[in-house]
């Protein structure tokens, strides 16, 4: 909210400069009445992004990850069993998945090759998409944040897809929010989707396509 002084209104977003200081927030007996209010950061969008990404799998002998940009996209295959999981740039939009079948299991990782401040920040929002062979099998795909580099845990993540995450089906596109109220500080996104094997598929039936088309951090 605004902040009301001698006359002068502050909005959240300004900077109050007392005695030649910018000050981030301002008390008045102790208590807290104004908190500056960064702008909304749009991280990634089709066509351009803040850095490059890396992405690829993690299991396998051919397991590790490429560096991918905007301008020189592409992505990396890995293959453990039969099972195979990619990640990359394709068509300006962060795609990562692969592909189920009969033996093996196998983790798709994306990572930003850049590390975002979210001091201020509430939420981070994805606009993602998924295009799935068989919707009823295999862990969700999910988007986070994380302290770590390419193939670690998130800090916090939010799932999308997958047997028992909602929403489900083949084909979905929309807009999933990670809070990020309780994760202050240098971070960089992190995508991924865990895949597995059963003896009913056959041989890379079960595809899995995930796209992020934005990436919007906001408070």
């Amino acid at each position: 909210m605004a902040l009301e002084l001698n006359g002068t209104s502050i909005p959240a977003s300004g900077v109050l400069q007392v005695n030649g200081t910018s000050l981030k927030e301002f008390k008045a007996n102790g208590v807290l009445v104004w908190t500056s209010t960064p702008d909304p950061i749009t991280i990634m969008k089709t066509g351009s992004s803040t850095g490059s990404w890396l992405g690829g799998g993690l299991h396998g002998g051919d397991a590790g990850y490429g560096t991918y940009s905007m301008a020189g996209q592409g992505y990396k295959n890995t293959t453990n069993g039969n099972i195979q999981a990619h990640g990359g740039i394709q068509n300006g939009n962060l795609w990562w998945g692969g592909q189920e079948s009969t033996v093996g299991y196998n983790e798709s990782r994306m990572c930003s090759n850049f590390t975002i401040d979210t001091k201020g920040f509430k939420y981070i929002q994805f606009t993602v998409e998924r295009d799935y062979g068989d919707p009823n099998s295999g862990g969700p795909a999910w988007c986070g944040i994380g302290t770590g580099g390419w193939g670690s845990s998130p800090n916090a993540k939010v799932n999308f897809g997958g047997a028992t995450e909602s929403p489900s089906g083949n084909q979905w596109s929309g807009v999933i929010t990670l809070n990020i109220s309780s994760y202050q500080g240098t971070y960089r996104i992190h995508l991924g989707q865990y895949l597995q094997g059963a003896t009913w598929k056959d041989p890379y039936k079960a595809w899995r396509n995930n796209y992020v088309k934005k990436i919007y951090m906001y408070a």
